[in-house]
């Protein structure tokens, strides 16, 4: 390949890593074909083939359910590339913890590397006791990966044990955060505790906060710890813990993703957002025509810069729903699944230029 300007690549086929070797000024190369034996060679050859594209920032080849099968190859690559900000969706995790040990006490090498995926595939075969081990010594790992690994800004975490999430109040720049508690669900109420405790401490940095599977969130200490969030995704159940003496005010949400909440978690959430731009409700059934009157008269702007909102499940009636459009002015495109509404026909008596077919929109929310 005779491309010496080519800097971004992304290909979905086998690619042999020798033909890159000329590309000099490539940045990004992210493969994303996952064939047997192919790929293994792949991976196999280019931590040294590639050794010489010292301008690398963004590679993203090492995808696999293993981290034991390509660590050493992130290990080389690392060291050859000084300039290495991603690894793509690899977990680097182990290669961070193998680093560690082979380091003095005290004299760890440190990457660069901006973004994370960490706990997405494990060091150990599927193997239910080997598989308990690691989890156990999971918070160590990501200690060695936060010293390894310290000016990471975004991070994608499965928690595969509560404890390691004390470590990462040790990340100082970190502003977008993603966790997955899959494997915390024995164990709710300390990863809640040591979340609660995470965000105390990182929150007022974060502008990015995903909670991916987790259950009965207290959204309204979240926000008191993460007052300037621009993203939240929720998926798990959204609830108010205590009374809400306090009102924060959300200037900078800009796009709201909850898959489950009660009335009164969706009109804190509501009645708060004051430049809310997109917004995803999937099991919203507590969203009827009084609460949407509710939130409407305790803020009117909650739905005014509006561009774009997807509910899969709500209570609204035909006059719920015309009270919304009426309020959602710059609102671009709209998808409700209602028990007693028809969207289309009230976006053509309301003169309205709003796409508003709902397979389409639901498909685009899955890509947001």
């Amino acid at each position: 390949m005779k491309c010496p300007l080519l800097e971004n690549l992304h290909v979905s086929t086998f690619l042999n890593p020798v033909v890159l070797r000329n590309c000099k000024r490539l940045k990004s190369v992210v493969i994303n074909y996952t064939g047997g034996e192919e790929s293994t060679y792949f991976r196999n050859q280019s931590a040294s083939t590639l050794s010489v594209l010292i301008n690398l920032q963004v590679l993203d080849i090492f995808r696999n359910k293993n981290c034991s099968a390509y660590f050493q190859h992130i290990v080389t690559m690392l060291k050859n590339h000084p300039r290495l900000m991603s690894l793509g969706q690899s977990d680097s995790s182990w290669a961070a913890h193998h680093i560690g040990n082979n380091s003095k006490r005290d004299a760890h090498p440190q990457y660069g590397l901006r973004k994370c995926f960490w706990g997405f595939s494990i060091a150990v075969e599927d193997n239910p006791e080997q598989i308990a081990a690691y989890n156990l010594m999971f918070p160590e790992v990501i200690r060695s990966s936060i010293l390894i690994f310290p000016l990471v800004v975004e991070l994608h975490i499965v928690v595969r044990h509560e404890n390691c999430l004390e470590h990462l109040k040790n990340l100082k720049h970190l502003g977008s955060l993603s966790i997955n508690f899959e494997f915390c669900s024995d164990n709710y109420s300390s990863a809640l505790s040591k979340l609660l405790s995470l965000l105390s401490a990182i929150g007022p940095k974060l502008k990015i906060l995903e909670l991916l599977q987790f259950h009965n969130v207290p959204v309204n200490i979240i926000f008191r710890h993460c007052p300037d969030l621009e993203f939240f995704q929720l998926y798990g159940a959204a609830i108010i813990c205590g009374s809400v003496k306090t009102v924060y005010e959300f200037k900078n949400l800009k796009t709201l993703f909850v898959e489950r909440m009660d009335a009164m978690s969706l009109q804190y959430l509501l009645r708060n957002s004051r430049d809310l731009r997109i917004l995803y409700l999937e099991e919203a059934s507590c969203l009827n025509d009084l609460l949407m009157e509710d939130i409407i008269n305790g803020n009117p702007l909650a739905f005014y810069y509006l561009d774009k909102i997807c509910v899969e499940e709500c209570s609204l009636s035909r006059r719920g729903l015309k009270i919304f459009l009426e309020n959602a002015e710059n609102l671009t495109m709209a998808g409700f699944e209602c028990y007693d509404a028809d969207l289309s026909i009230l976006v053509e008596e309301l003169n309205r230029n709003i796409y508003h077919e709902y397979s389409v929109v639901r498909d685009y929310f899955d890509f947001v």
